[in-house]
C-alpha cells in the first residue's frame, strides 16, 4: 500500500511575538521525520532575532533622559492659616458649618500630620469634601528635562504606571464636583483607603519587576509558592500573619520620596515596601510643612534631601505618586552631580534648620 506523502505549511510571525520590525517567513514540511529539526531550527531564528532586536532597541537608548533643574512654590504668608484661628472662624460661623462637621475636622487634623504653615485653598461645607479641607494645600513645582548629560544633575530610570480607572468604584473614589454653593472641590468616598490599598498592591508587584534584582525576584517567588502550595497541603496550622518575604527595597534605593495623602497612606507604604522611619523621614516632613499638594510634593521631599546635604553621587532615588484613578506611579532617579545644601535657595531654605520635628502620636478613639 502505497502511503501518501504528507505536506503541510508550517507559517511563524516573528511580528506577532515581538510587536516590533515585523517579518513572516514559511517553512515547507514535505517529510515526517525532519518535522521537530525544522521546528526547532525556526525556535532558534526567532530567538536570534529577539536578542538582535533586543540589542538595536539598547542601541536607540544610549541618549538617556536628565533632569537639569527643579523648583517649587512657596506660598505667601497671607496664605497661611494657623489651626487655632481656623477652629475659631470655624465655631464662629455656624451658619457654615455645624458643630458635628468642626469637631469632625479637628479629629482630623490632630492625626494628619500637617503643621502650622501651610497655604490653605479654598474650603467646602458637603461633609464628603470636608478631609480636603484638612489635607489639602496649595503647591506647584516645575522641572528642566534634557536628553544631555550636560549640566544635568540625575539621570531618569525605570518608569512605572498602574491605572485601576476601569474599574467603577476606583474611578469614583476621588472625583471633582461643586458642592452646593457651587465651589469646585474633591469629593473623597469613603472606600478610597480599601481602594488605594488594593492599587499600591498591584502597583508594587509591577514596580517591583521592573526594578528587581533577579535574586530578590527569586526570593519573592520562592516565599509565595512556600505559602500558598507547600504551607497549604503540608502543614496544619495556619500563618495569620502572612510572613511573605519582602524584597530589600531600601536596600535597592538610597532615598525614598512618596506621596504625602496623609500619615494613613504613607504608613501603609512604609509597611509595604518595609522601610524604615528614616526612610521615610522627606515625606512626613513635607507633609507637615506643605500638607499634601498631590504630585507635586515628591519635588519638595527631594528638595528637603537636597537641604539635609544627604544627596550623593550615585544615590538612588525612589518616587511614588498616587492621584484620582486610581493612579500610581513610580520614577527612579540616580544623582549624577549632587547640589551643595549649604547654597541651597529652595523651599526649605528658611525652616530646614527646624527639621525633622517629632510628629504627635495617634490616639485610637475607643469603640
Amino acid at each position: 500500500m502505497v502511503e501518501k506523502a504528507w505536506t503541510s505549511s508550517v507559517s511563524f510571525s516573528y511580528g506577532a511575538l515581538v510587536g516590533l520590525l515585523p517579518f513572516h517567513f514559511d517553512v515547507l514540511i514535505t517529510n515526517r521525520s525532519s518535522t521537530m529539526m525544522v521546528v526547532m531550527t525556526a525556535m532558534i531564528l526567532v530567538v536570534v532575532g529577539v536578542l538582535l532586536l533586543l540589542l538595536w532597541r539598547a542601541r536607540r537608548r544610549r541618549g538617556g533622559v536628565y533632569l537639569v533643574d527643579y523648583g517649587c512654590f512657596l506660598g505667601e504668608p497671607r496664605h497661611r492659616v494657623p489651626f487655632a484661628m481656623a477652629l475659631e472662624h470655624g465655631r464662629l460661623m455656624t451658619n457654615l458649618l455645624d458643630e458635628e462637621s468642626t469637631n469632625f475636622m479637628v479629629r482630623l487634623h490632630q492625626k494628619s500630620g500637617i503643621g502650622e504653615e501651610t497655604s490653605v485653598p479654598d474650603s467646602f461645607r458637603k461633609r464628603e469634601m470636608l478631609v480636603p479641607n484638612v489635607l489639602f494645600r496649595m503647591g506647584a513645582a516645575a522641572i528642566i528635562m534634557s536628553n544631555s548629560p550636560e549640566k544635568a544633575r540625575f539621570r531618569l530610570g525605570p518608569i512605572v504606571r498602574t491605572l485601576t480607572a476601569a474599574r467603577d468604584g476606583d474611578y469614583r473614589c476621588a472625583f471633582q464636583e461643586e458642592d452646593d454653593e457651587g465651589i469646585t472641590g474633591i469629593n473623597l468616598s469613603k472606600d478610597l483607603p480599601v481602594v488605594a490599598a488594593n492599587a499600591l498592591k498591584g502597583h508594587l508587584v509591577a514596580f517591583g519587576l521592573a526594578v528587581l534584582p533577579t535574586s530578590e525576584l527569586l526570593r519573592v517567588a520562592i516565599s509565595f509558592i512556600n505559602h500558598k502550595i507547600i504551607n497549604k497541603f503540608f502543614t496544619t496550622t495556619k500563618d495569620s500573619n502572612n510572613n511573605y518575604y519582602r524584597p530589600g527595597f531600601h536596600r535597592l534605593f538610597q532615598h525614598f520620596c512618596i506621596h504625602p495623602g496623609g500619615r494613613r497612606v504613607l504608613d501603609e507604604v512604609q509597611r509595604g515596601l518595609g522601610l524604615t522611619d528614616d526612610d521615610m523621614e522627606a515625606s512626613h516632613m513635607t507633609l507637615h510643612r506643605f500638607g499634601n499638594m498631590a504630585s507635586s510634593s515628591l519635588l519638595y521631599e527631594l528638595a528637603y534631601i537636597e537641604a539635609k546635604g544627604r544627596m550623593k553621587k550615585g544615590d538612588r532615588v525612589c518616587m511614588i505618586s498616587f492621584s484620582p484613578g486610581i493612579d500610581c506611579s513610580s520614577v527612579v532617579w540616580e544623582c549624577i552631580k549632587p547640589t551643595d545644601h549649604h547654597l541651597h535657595h529652595g523651599p526649605w531654605a528658611a525652616c530646614i534648620d527646624r527639621y525633622p520635628v517629632q510628629l504627635p502620636k495617634i490616639v485610637k478613639r475607643p469603640a
